[in-house]
């Protein structure tokens, strides 16, 4: 698609994909500066991840979770990425719009008007390289909280300046209907049509479910361990609320949610249960490691 782009073909209308604008651009970018081989496709995969790992490790430190729990985190998220079931070393739409949802999420949290806008602006090109940012909006409902409409308008103008300049060229162009066509119609068919598929072969659906039992298996008890404390770590000491957690296992539910969507079951939308994952698995580690280490002290 970024080749036949970048050779003058108009999307939507000469080359046809069912995926969001901003999705294609990074690959005509690279195309321009590096030609059309695999190694710096791959480069470019590694530089998001590397990029997730600064993201995410501040976000961590800006729930205030510790020092140690936000490197207990990275490590976590480097552990997730190397196993082969989610395929996270391929240039996926998720992982492409993975730096601009973390960064969402970082601003936001950040709080201020200035940080409001730019978290609007950062997920709204989350969501025109994938649709399924949608999925997120209540982490953003959750931090702007009851009654603080301000930060709720600075966001949504924030986002609609980034949804006004990806509109307009199509506006300007006619290809307006072609271009909601591909974005919502197309999308809906084909997570239509991925349902029947699933529903409809018996040895595929048998072939899903064997892949998820064993992620079930790799994964399931640590979660289960993980997110017992986190959930338990969520009212704090004194049934203290803490928002936090709460926000972390939303997420995680919010993003396992997400990859539910479609009956194709594709293992990359797996992706974007690691940074939620992570976390938990990091807070986890660093309460354990503080359990031991106070029982050390004890004895």
């Amino acid at each position: 698609m970024a080749q036949e782009m970048r050779y003058g073909s108009k999307l939507y209308q000469d080359v046809w994909d069912h995926k969001p604008p901003l999705l294609f651009l990074p690959f005509v970018i690279i195309q321009d500066i590096f030609g059309t081989a695999e190694l710096p496709i791959r480069l470019f995969a590694v530089f998001l991840h590397f990029l997730d790992t600064l993201i995410l490790f501040s976000l961590v430190q800006r729930f205030d979770l510790g020092y140690k729990t936000a490197w207990f985190t990275i490590c976590s998220y480097v552990c997730l990425l190397f196993p082969p079931y989610f395929q996270t070393w391929t240039p996926q739409a998720e992982l492409l719009m993975q730096p601009f949802l973390l960064g969402s999420f970082l601003l936001a949290y950040s709080g201020g008007v200035a940080a409001w806008i730019g978290a609007g602006i950062l997920w709204a090109l989350a969501f025109f390289i994938k649709p399924t940012a949608l999925f997120f909006i209540p982490l953003f409902l959750f931090l702007i909280g009851r009654e603080k409409l301000k930060p709720a308008l600075f966001f949504i103008l924030g986002a609609d300046s980034i949804a006004l300049t990806v509109v307009a060229p199509f506006i300007l162009d006619g290809r307006l209907p072609l271009f909601g066509q591909a974005l919502w119609a197309a999308n809906q068919s084909y997570v239509s049509e991925g349902w029947h598929y699933f529903l409809d072969h018996p040895f595929y659906e048998l072939h899903v479910l064997s892949w998820h039992g064993t992620i079930a298996l790799a994964y399931g008890i640590p979660l289960i361990l993980s997110l017992f404390f986190v959930l338990k770590q969520a009212w704090g000491k004194n049934q203290k609320f803490n928002r936090e957690y709460v926000f972390v296992t939303t997420w995680l539910l919010l993003a396992i949610l997400s990859c539910f969507i479609s009956g194709y079951f594709h293992p990359y939308y797996y992706f974007m249960v690691i940074p939620p994952l992570a976390i938990v698995f990091g807070s986890f580690l660093e309460s354990s490691r503080k359990i031991k280490k106070g029982l050390a002290v004890s004895v």
